[in-house]
């Protein structure tokens, strides 16, 4: 469940900014890009704080390159909500809405990705079996 309220403040998040920078005369692209990456960031800070604390970083470094995998892990959502809007805008469909349903498709494929690419679960040390 607290991944889906990380995805809902993410997915506001992202329409918001998306809706501010078009509405400002970036082209939809742009905005698009800019909204998408921001969430990213947004949504891998509260994951790391809220949904997987059980699973904390254990430096500095850890913590960005868990930022990059997490980023990594988010091209194939990335894809399917950029290709989902672009083909929903082509039939018409406003940008908010479209975007708004890329979202919901991306998120899901998203949290398969995340949860055993990023945030998975190790082993610990006194775990470990010879």
């Amino acid at each position: 469940w607290k991944f889906g309220v990380v995805g809902t403040v993410g997915a506001t998040l992202n329409l918001c900014i998306l809706w501010s920078l078009v509405t400002i005369g970036i082209t939809e692209a742009a905005a698009w890009a800019i909204a998408i990456e921001a969430t990213i960031t947004s949504n891998y800070i509260l994951n790391t704080l809220l949904t997987f604390r059980d699973r904390p970083f254990i430096n500095k470094l850890h913590f960005f390159r868990r930022l990059g995998k997490f980023n990594a892990a988010s091209g194939v959502a990335i894809a399917i909500n950029g290709g989902m809007v672009f083909i929903l805008r082509q039939v018409e469909v406003p940008l908010i809405p479209a975007a708004f349903l890329a979202i919901l498709v991306a998120m899901t494929i998203n949290y398969v990705t995340v949860t055993r690419l990023v945030f998975q679960v190790q082993e610990q040390p006194s775990e470990r079996r010879e």
